[in-house]
């Protein structure tokens, strides 16, 4: 019995000091203002894309996108954004965790916290569209914390090369994407055009 509780001792007191070791994030709203230090991020994570656009876009909206904040340092950018064809649906937004802080716990705190931000505002599934050829090391995670995977092709492509990954907000069970259009031709204009204004502001 005594070694029972020595070792139900022990394993409290490493869990209380992993507790303790996790990181405590916040969110702080992308504004007007600090639109182009949140590119500047943003790059750092996702050195393909150029969000300028979409995060301006976001700022005038009720779902802006957010600074990840551990304490006083900016250790990422989340957001989501909402498809015209499914107003009840919340879609990851362009963002992450930059490269020094990934594989410390981050992730699963943004993606609990985004989730259920998306939950309190009223929308009923929350997506997340990826590449799971360009971003394989995040599909742990998004696997972890969604309900069901499709595979997404768009009609010109000839192989697969991304997933829709989704979690139901409410209680019930989650609606598959079916395949649907998912504005990926309007947000790769977005993205050119971005990168065309963060190249003459810079």
């Amino acid at each position: 019995v005594q070694d029972l509780q020595a070792s139900l001792d022990k394993y409290r007191k490493a869990k209380l000091e992993k507790e303790r070791l996790m990181p405590h994030i916040h969110f702080e709203p992308i504004t007007a203002k600090t639109l182009v230090n949140a590119v500047k991020l943003q790059e750092r994570i996702t050195k393909n894309h150029c969000a300028y656009l979409e995060y301006q876009r976001a700022i005038k909206t009720d779902n802006p996108y957010y600074f990840i904040y551990d304490g006083d340092e900016a250790i990422g950018i989340t957001g989501f954004y909402v498809l015209p064809n499914a107003p009840e649906d919340a879609w990851l937004g362009v963002g992450g965790i930059v490269p020094s802080h990934i594989r410390h716990g981050y992730g699963r705190k943004v993606m609990d916290k985004l989730m259920n931000m998306a939950k309190e505002k009223g929308f009923k599934t929350f997506r997340i569209l990826t590449n799971f050829v360009q971003n394989p090391n995040s599909q742990t995670l998004f696997r972890q914390v969604s309900d069901i995977c499709e595979v997404y092709k768009e009609d010109n492509e000839k192989s697969a090369k991304r997933y829709i990954y989704s979690k139901s907000l409410i209680d019930a069970p989650v609606k598959k994407w079916k395949n649907k259009d998912c504005n990926a031709k309007e947000f790769a204009k977005l993205e050119k055009e971005s990168k065309k204004i963060i190249k003459e502001i810079s």
